[in-house]
């Protein structure tokens, strides 16, 4: 048993060289902090340039805001990235005990490495199928000083719509509470092809969205119509079932403030895109920016999105020092 530990924990020491290796290789071209392209090499930090910025003065690396920015432990946390992309459907507690880190480590990690799929919704121009699935409005973990009642009674439903086919899912969030097609115009409007074959369930939302923006094949299954086997294949795919009981089972509900992060990691993780790939952890340099603003970000979903003006405290913790960075919307985790 040991002998396979040291086994693995020698290859995981190999695969940070490689990371290290793509780290070094990769181009910078601005300031990660504001995006002035008016920059200068500042030195060496281990095996890395160090970059400053003359218009704002700070200093940055190429993975500055990447997955792994800020993060010691990286030899464990390749192990805690491999292990999450093959099994995915893991507790805290599972995670916990396998890996042999705290609780804390286990939660942190988790919504850094999911926060990494916040980019990767793609336009599609295929037969998909369009469905609307609400959660109970949640607050699971928010401490006694955060928690709020009011905000719990009057939040209502949280609705998010679900789309693809066979190949692959995309959950996005629209709004805490009622709806309408102008929502979904805003969540969706980037999302197909307008020349797509839509496939959705008799819903009035859907039917206006799909009359306001002029998509003309379009196919309701409430209809007493009969479809080919294609079209019903597609729009009773398995891939919104197993997520929406992944998420109300397995995992006993999740917050909504980091609910759009769990759809967007089990979209991908039901369509079999989540390999194992280092160089995932450092394509994306917004990550740790989303990250350390996530209480700002729900806030907005809260205020912004769905016009819920109640009492809202927010959680900090003492490394979480959002005021240094640009802000971020809402919008920012579902692909846009």
């Amino acid at each position: 048993m040991n002998n396979s530990n040291s086994i693995q924990s020698n290859y995981f020491l190999i695969e940070l060289q490689n990371l290290e290796k793509l780290s070094a290789d990769l181009k910078v071209d601005y300031c990660i902090y504001c995006k002035s392209y008016n920059i200068i090499k500042h030195g060496k930090y281990k095996h890395l340039h160090r970059y400053k910025c003359k218009n704002c003065k700070r200093t940055f690396i190429p993975t500055t805001g990447t997955t792994i920015h800020y993060l010691n432990k990286r030899v464990k946390f390749l192990e805690y990235f491999s292990v999450v992309s093959k099994l995915g459907k893991l507790t805290i507690k599972e995670l916990r005990e396998k890996l042999g880190i705290c609780t804390q480590t286990a939660f942190d990690w988790r919504h850094k490495l999911f926060t990494t799929y916040s980019h990767e919704f793609r336009q599609v121009d295929e037969m998909i199928y369009l469905k609307h699935i609400e959660k109970n409005f949640s607050q699971k973990g928010r401490k006694i000083q955060a928690y709020n009642m009011n905000l719990k009674r009057k939040a209502g439903k949280t609705n998010f719509v679900s789309y693809g086919n066979t190949s692959y899912i995309y959950s996005k969030t629209v709004k805490i509470g009622n709806y309408d097609e102008r929502d979904l115009d805003r969540v969706l409007e980037r999302s197909f092809n307008k020349n797509a074959q839509i496939i959705y369930s008799m819903n009035e939302n859907f039917t206006k969205f799909i009359e306001n923006n002029g998509i003309k094949k379009a196919i309701c299954m409430n209809e007493k119509s009969i479809y080919g086997n294609e079209v019903k294949k597609v729009f009773y795919d398995d891939k919104t079932k197993e997520l929406n009981k992944t998420i109300t089972f397995k995992f006993r509900g999740v917050a909504t403030k980091y609910l759009q992060l769990y759809l967007n990691f089990f979209s991908s993780f039901l369509s079999e895109k989540t390999n194992y790939e280092l160089s995932k952890l450092i394509c994306n340099n917004l990550v740790w920016f989303k990250f350390v603003q996530m209480e700002k970000i729900y806030e907005k979903l809260l205020r912004k999105v769905s016009k819920i003006n109640e009492q809202f405290v927010h959680i900090k913790r003492y490394w979480k020092n959002e005021d240094r960075f640009s802000e971020f919307r809402f919008e920012s985790l579902i692909g846009y």
